[in-house]
């Protein structure tokens, strides 16, 4: 009986339920878009974030990289200077082997350390520990094994 319509003014009578209704409906419509909007800002922030802590890792991972293959690179040409009469095909493919290898050992506490835990956490605690680890903020050429004291 209140929904009626008048014709003559064409006007609509409604009374508070159907607008409480109303009212209710777009309010759950409101709440999922929230819901969805909230889901896209915490995904771009992860990603923000994410990609900020490779970009602090970056200088890392490469002076690890550099250092490790200089490493490699000075104990093949002692081992190349005591081996006489080796070919260029043969140096060309022990120069490779060195930096696979050095690429083998390196490829996963570099992987750790792009996946370090949550997104959240600062990286910095995982850039010290590599620093400290593989001694990068120590740019010193290591000492020959010949140099290195016996335990």
């Amino acid at each position: 009986m209140w929904n009626r319509r008048w014709d003559s003014w064409k006007t609509y009578l409604y009374n508070l339920d159907d607008l409480q209704k109303v009212v209710s409906e777009t309010h759950s419509d409101r709440k999922s878009t929230i819901e969805s909007a909230m889901k896209i800002v915490t995904s771009a922030v992860e990603d923000y974030v994410r990609s900020h802590r490779i970009r602090e890792m970056g200088p890392v991972i490469d002076q690890l990289y550099k250092r490790y293959h200089q490493v490699a690179r000075d104990e093949l040409n002692r081992t190349l200077n005591k081996l006489p009469g080796v070919s260029e095909a043969e140096k060309s493919h022990l120069e490779e082997l060195a930096r696979r290898i050095v690429n083998k050992l390196l490829h996963d506490p570099v992987q750790a350390l792009r996946s370090a835990d949550d997104s959240h956490q600062s990286s910095s605690q995982y850039v010290h520990a590599m620093e400290r680890l593989f001694k990068l903020t120590d740019l010193a050429p290591a000492p020959d094994d010949e140099e290195r004291p016996e335990p």
